[in-house]
C-alpha cells in the first residue's frame, strides 16, 4: 500500500513538471495525463496568465 500511494504521488509531481515544462494549453494536463497534477497544472497556467 505504502509502494503503491508512493509511486503515486512521484507519478503526479512527475507530471506536473512535465506540464509545467509545457504549458503551451491551459488544458494540456488535463486531456493528456487526466491526473490531479494536470488540473492542478491547468489552474496554476490559468493564474499565472
Amino acid at each position: 500500500m505504502l509502494t503503491l500511494t508512493h509511486w503515486h504521488w512521484k507519478n503526479e509531481l512527475a507530471t506536473f513538471q512535465r506540464c509545467l515544462v509545457s504549458r503551451g494549453s491551459v488544458f494540456w494536463g488535463i486531456f493528456k495525463e487526466g491526473f490531479m497534477a494536470g488540473i492542478i497544472c491547468s489552474l496554476v497556467t490559468i493564474l499565472n496568465w
